[in-house]
């Protein structure tokens, strides 16, 4: 399997003189297999020429120390490239033109795996590569914006396993920032929040805090981080997070502070 040196810049909603693109960052469905659904893409260009874009498929696996690795072909199964038709391999945006970009996803009615993913990037260039302007030449610089297509197989129990399996703790000014890493060991696609939760040695909540909503993928890592101000001791930590589905998962742990 051959890793792909890839940079991905995520676009800033109003950044002048490129094409924007509204939409999620992850693009996730669940269709019965043998059928079809349509996913559009919000495009903008924000500048006063005309842009080129060109769409690209890339797999991908999650590596919870490096993030995605963009690879050249993944495991039969885990891909659902090769399912998925896109409107046009380029097109051109003139300039402050809005448009829809349309990607047709059919599963296979065979398929019985539990997920499949890719990656659709689009690469935003200048129509022109390169200008002669005032005697020096100016190159076109190359956006690249990704979005993660994610299929859930609706005939396949998800299988959502939130583990944590590493914590660090930094001191600050105030206090002390925890972090802690958590993996989904399971099959399936999910959100989740945690909780975190600090008490003293006769049980009192000194502490508590809601962490944000995150998306987390199949074997995917995520890090939920709190700042706990003002606490010297001993104490008794409880992160509980919960999935979109309901289910709920428990981490403790005894915080030398």
């Amino acid at each position: 399997m051959k890793q792909l040196l890839s940079l991905l810049v995520i676009v800033p909603m109003f950044l002048t003189g490129q094409v924007v693109v509204n939409s999620g960052l992850t693009e996730e469905f669940s269709i019965v297999p043998g059928n079809s659904q349509n996913i559009t893409v919000q495009l903008k260009n924000t500048s006063d020429d005309p842009r080129r874009i060109t769409f690209t498929l890339n797999d991908y696996i999650n590596d919870c120390e490096n993030g995605y690795v963009y690879v050249d072909s993944i495991l039969t199964g885990e891909s659902c490239q090769p399912w998925i038709r896109l409107e046009a391999d380029e097109l051109i945006l003139l300039p402050r033109e809005s448009r829809e970009f349309q990607v047709q996803v059919t599963v296979p009615e065979d398929f019985d795996g539990p997920s499949a993913k890719t990656c659709l990037f689009m690469n935003n260039t200048a129509l022109i590569d390169s200008i002669q302007q005032e005697g020096m030449i100016q190159f076109g610089i190359q956006i690249r914006y990704g979005i993660n297509i994610l299929y859930n197989n609706p005939r396949i129990a998800a299988d959502i396993d939130l583990y944590a399996q590493s914590m660090s703790i930094d001191s600050i000014s105030d206090g002390h920032a925890i972090s802690i890493s958590l993996m989904n060991r399971g099959n399936a696609s999910t959100t989740f929040t945690s909780k975190l939760d600090i008490l003293d040695n006769q049980g009192n909540t000194v502490y508590s805090s809601n962490s944000t909503r995150q998306s987390i993928q199949p074997l995917q890592c995520r890090t939920v981080s709190f700042s706990a101000k003002n606490l010297e001791g001993n104490y008794e930590m409880i992160l509980m997070s919960e999935t979109k589905e309901g289910k709920i998962f428990g981490f403790t742990e005894t915080l030398n502070l």
